[in-house]
């Protein structure tokens, strides 16, 4: 300050820091760099028109002639004094490694302007830092001894190497590289290491039979509370050392909250996690998920998370695999994975973004196979044991999967009857059908439009996806070749589907109860019904089959005087008064 106003010297030194520190991408925030005012500390990133005004209110942080955290060349120090040298490249930039725990650490990780000592998890970040400076050994400038236990972790993963392996490794190495070396003695000290950049595992035990978890009010449990096994191994005999008991089953969680604060807290991801809500959208065309209509439709039901643009949206899918199936060993377990939908398509489909947040063990399951099987009203035989038969049940058919008005069905020929029984209450029971599917295309399968006909060809095969499907999905077809011995017709065999059969369930007949009663039924009493006669005088003309008309002489051929048509009637009216007066008896 000058006479009461800024010094103009000191403001043109404020628009030169902000310019050299724009021009050092590797240590801003995106548009936003440290502001290192007295009150921030170089711990906040803010805008360069804020940081102005800071500078200009506040002032620079005391003793800051060294822009060491915009970019300007420096010696770092360790936190506590004595605890090793440093690295000449470390001078330079902040390199690979260090950027990695600077972006685990976030922003507000701050390693020259500490006050007091700090806590245990941030101990372990400073902690790496200093292995990111420390030279691997004494003049060492290719390598520091973080940059070498990442590689040497990275080998050891690649290639699975045991940890015995590992340990001769690192010894071999640590007699072979100069003295005052600062590579780890063994896999142990490997781990704690790099424990801090904070990928914790949570190991889960669960029932064997794949029923339940220990896990929240469950987790003091010791048997399955739904089939009741055992949580833990039996031992077979006591032993003098103290060991944990050992579940019979295990799944491993991966905490995903830590995952994603790391990707706001890494400058190079920021700014990407909401790119969903910022981008231009096209009408018409969907280039992300965010312009779906399902996604349009969760922020109408879900207003208040949809506000906040940094809100995360997930993605999960899951699969079974066999991790060991090069050594033969018979092992499966299902990996589910999440990635998060706020990034850019470029982005979020990467393998760097694709979160491994748990692994499943596989559930115990019994297999049991039958050679014919009863489904949706059609009688499944497999096609060896309908061999030698005069009728054929072996061939299948299957709705095809793209949903569209020229949905081509599959055709196929059933190999396994599969029944999957998962232990548990209740039982849990699938049934899968293994079929050796024909080739769905043109060159395999051919469809006449006009006339519904279906021809597939025998000797193509589609082995393209899985053969299995669940026997509720099947209908059933049969083939019919071609009475014709051209060349080109000898492959090709018509489809004939096949209308399903209603099935009636008769209810079990009691021991009691017979086809046949005992006794004859009778009833005791008979109703007589009266007969009502209509009189009409209006004797209409009746239609002769030749087309002419009848005359109504019924009455010149019966009565020949209308006083002998009232003597009918009235004894008509007698009959009439006798049935009425047996009625009433």
């Amino acid at each position: 300050m000058h006479d009461g106003y800024l010094n103009p010297k000191f403001v043109d030194g404020v628009h030169v820091f902000v310019q050299f520190a724009i021009s050092q991408p590797e240590w801003t925030d995106g548009p936003r760099i440290r502001c290192p005012c007295s009150m921030c500390k170089n711990r906040k990133f803010l805008e360069t028109e804020n940081v102005k005004l800071h500078l200009v209110q506040k002032g620079f942080v005391p003793d800051y002639y060294e822009w060491r955290f915009h970019g300007e060349t420096t010696t770092r120090t360790n936190y506590e004094q004595g605890a090793g040298h440093t690295s000449a490249y470390a001078t330079e930039s902040p390199g690979p490694y260090r950027t990695m725990v600077m972006d685990a650490g976030g922003p507000d990780l701050d390693f020259d302007t500490m006050e007091e000592s700090p806590n245990p998890i941030a101990k372990k970040l400073y902690e790496m830092l200093q292995a990111a400076d420390q030279a691997l050994w004494p003049g060492c400038e290719k390598h520091s001894q973080l940059s070498a236990v990442a590689r040497l972790l990275n080998i050891k993963s690649e290639y699975h190497l045991p940890e015995r392996c590992y340990d001769s490794l690192l010894e071999f190495m640590k007699e072979a590289l100069p003295q005052r070396n600062t590579l780890p003695e063994n896999f142990y000290d490997t781990k704690k290491m790099v424990e801090g950049l904070g990928l914790p595992v949570e190991k889960i035990d669960c029932c064997e039979s794949g029923c339940m978890i220990y896990w929240g009010v469950d987790i003091a449990l010791k048997c399955c509370k739904l089939c009741g096994h055992p949580r833990y191994k039996s031992r077979r005999r006591e032993s003098t050392k103290h060991k944990g008991d050992v579940p019979y089953k295990r799944m491993y969680y991966f905490p995903l909250i830590p995952r994603l604060q790391r990707l706001y807290a890494s400058k190079a991801t920021a700014k990407d996690m909401r790119w969903h809500d910022d981008h231009d959208k096209e009408d018409g065309v969907m280039h992300h998920p965010s312009d779906s209509k399902a996604w349009f439709h969760f922020d109408q039901m879900h207003p208040s998370f949809s506000a906040e643009s940094r809100n995360v949206r997930l993605g999960l899918c899951t699969d079974g695999f066999q991790p060991f199936g090069q050594s033969g060993k018979q092992y499966s377990c299902w990996p589910i994975i999440v990635t998060p939908y706020n990034l850019q398509p470029g982005m979020c489909m990467k393998e760097p973004y694709m979160f491994l947040s748990v692994i499943v063990p596989r559930p115990n399951r019994t297999t049991q196979s039958y050679p014919m099987y009863c489904v949706n009203g059609y009688k499944f035989h497999t096609t060896g044991h309908g061999t030698g038969r005069a009728t054929m049940n072996s061939g299948v058919c299957i709705k095809g999967t793209n949903y569209s008005e020229n949905a081509s069905d599959y055709y196929g020929q059933l190999i396994e009857i599969l029944e999957l029984e998962y232990p548990g209450y209740p039982f849990k029971r699938t049934v899968l059908f293994k079929c050796d599917w024909f080739d769905p295309s043109r060159h395999g399968t051919r469809r006449h439009p006009n006339y519904s006909l279906v021809e597939v060809n025998q000797s193509r095969r589609f082995n393209r996806y899985e053969p299995f499907i669940l026997a509720m999905q099947a209908c059933q077809v049969y083939y019919v070749p071609y009475p014709s011995l051209r060349r080109a017709q000898t492959d090709w065999i018509a489809v004939c589907k096949i209308k399903a059969r209603a099935v009636v369930e008769m209810p079990e007949l009691s021991k009691k109860t017979s086809l046949m009663p005992e006794l004859a039924f009778q009833d005791n009493e008979m109703n007589l019904h009266q007969i009502e006669v209509v009189e009409d005088n209006d004797l209409g003309l009746l239609n002769d089959p030749n087309g002419g008309d009848i005359g109504s002489n019924v009455g010149d051929d019966e009565f020949e005087s209308e006083d002998e048509i009232e003597h009918v009637l009235e004894s008509e009216s007698e009959d009439e008064d006798d049935d009425e007066d047996f009625a009433d008896l």
